[in-house]
Formats: structure tokens, C-alpha cells, sequence
């Protein structure tokens, strides 16, 4: 019981903190990610506009390449410095203008809070998680946003929360289905070899029992024989004061007679 205690609050707290590092490791992950792929497609329209393309030619390709992606995970798209969406998946989301309370973003590193829209119009690279405002009702997401040299564009890539607490609830299950394996492991390779340690131990005190035993079996004995010896004179003495107060007469001398006296 005692062994199965601890082991199984150890597994839980190992549990928990495994998980939550494991967490933190792929938010940082997904950040990371997300800042390589809005830079890297950041680069790539700017090459196209140093090429000689137009700016609704290089907008036109960008929107042909995200256009039908699947939002429910994640998925890129691109806006003004005005908050305008210039590129998205659902091309009915084209033209829409973000407004200053519809959601806010929370930098991971330093905490500072700012509405998306200010973001946009800082013009400059930034990521953490974007919260929306109760009216939008819209789950949170990773945002990751990057600026486009010589444009007041801004690329950016949406990861939706749900989806990444899923593959995070795969992760927990199965770090649940690892620990409980080996707790099980543990407690019973240790509750084996406590058996194995305690069967010797058992046969040494079982010999030295026997060892016990029999010294006080030899004492049992020796004092049965000191009882029985003691009744003995016992009774002898009790014999031998029965026959002299038995006695009504003595036999003596008095001079040269004999005589008897009471």
C-alpha cells in the first residue's frame, strides 16, 4: 500500500508536469512555425514585386494559392495596414475591415495586451494568442503576423486553439495510458521482488524461531525438574516433622539407670 501510494502520486505529479511542458513546447512550436511561414511567403511577394508584377497580380496569385483551404486548423491570409483583408480562404471574407474591439492579442513573451487592429497598423512583425470579443463569437487562435517590405501589407497565419487543445487531449491520453503502464510495472516488479528479499528473510527468522524454541523447551524442562525437586524435599520435610512430633516418649539415662520419659 504503501509503495503503490507513492508511486502513483509521483506518476500524477510527473503527469501533470510533462503534460504542461509538453504543451508549452508545442504552443512555442506553433509560434515558431507560424513566423516561418508568414516570413517566408513575405519574402516570396516581395521577389514578385522586385520581379515587375503588379500589386493586384502578386495579391490575385497569393489569394489563388490559400483560396478552398480548410480554416478549421489553420490557414494564412493576408491584410492592410487599415485592417482591411486584402487575402483569405473564403473569398466572401475579402474586403472586410477589422474594427478596434472585435479581438485582441496577448504576446506570449512579454503579456502586453493590443487590439488586432493596432498590430496592423504598427506595420511590423509580431505573433501571441488573439482572443475575440463575445459579439464576434469566434474561438481563439495563434496569430502570427509579418510585413511585407514596400507594401502596407501584412501576412498572416490563423491556428485555431480547438483544434491544437485536440491533438493536446491525444497527448494527454496517451501520457495517461504511459504513466498507468508503468505505474503498474513498478508496483508490481516491486511487490515480486519484495516477496523474493522477504522469503530469505523469513527462512533466517524461522531458523532462529526454531533455535528459540528449543532453548525454551530445555528451560521448560529444567524447570519442570526444579518443581518436581523442590516438592520432593518438600515433602520430605513435612515427613520427617510428622514422625517426630509422633513421638509421646524419649528413652535416656539417669545415672545408671534407664528410664522414660513422657
Amino acid at each position: 500500500i504503501g509503495i503503490t501510494t507513492i508511486v502513483i502520486s509521483v506518476s500524477i505529479v510527473c503527469l501533470f508536469l510533462v503534460y504542461n511542458s509538453s504543451k508549452t513546447k508545442l504552443l512555442d512550436n506553433r509560434l515558431k512555425s507560424g513566423n516561418r511561414e508568414v516570413r517566408e511567403i513575405g519574402k516570396l511577394l516581395e521577389t514578385q514585386l522586385k520581379s515587375g508584377l503588379t500589386e493586384e497580380k502578386v495579391i490575385d496569385n497569393l489569394q489563388q494559392s490559400i483560396v478552398n483551404m480548410d480554416v478549421g486548423v489553420g490557414f494564412i491570409c493576408m491584410y492592410d495596414t487599415l485592417g482591411v483583408e486584402l487575402c483569405h480562404p473564403n473569398p466572401a471574407f475579402i474586403g472586410k475591415k477589422i474594427y478596434e474591439g472585435d479581438s485582441y492579442v496577448r504576446n506570449l513573451e512579454n503579456k502586453n495586451t493590443m487590439s488586432f487592429l493596432e498590430i496592423l497598423k504598427s506595420g511590423k512583425m509580431d505573433n501571441g494568442i488573439r482572443n475575440f470579443s463575445t459579439i464576434t463569437d469566434r474561438d481563439s487562435e495563434i496569430i502570427n503576423v509579418y510585413p511585407v517590405v514596400g507594401t502596407n501589407w501584412m501576412v498572416a497565419s490563423h491556428v485555431n486553439i480547438p483544434a491544437l487543445q485536440n491533438d493536446l487531449s491525444g497527448l494527454y491520453y496517451k501520457l495517461i495510458v504511459i504513466f498507468l503502464i508503468s505505474t503498474l510495472l513498478i508496483i508490481f516488479s516491486s511487490y515480486f521482488l519484495m516477496r523474493i528479499l522477504y522469503k530469505k528473510y523469513e527462512f533466517v527468522i524461522d531458523k532462529e524461531l526454531n533455535e528459540l524454541n528449543e532453548e525454551v523447551s530445555l528451560l521448560n524442562a529444567l524447570n519442570h525438574q526444579l518443581v518436581e525437586s523442590q516438592n520432593k524435599v518438600q515433602t520430605q520435610n513435612q515427613n520427617t516433622f510428622d514422625s517426630e512430633t509422633a513421638k509421646e516418649r524419649i528413652v535416656t539415662y539417669q545415672k545408671d539407670q534407664v528410664v522414660s520419659i513422657k
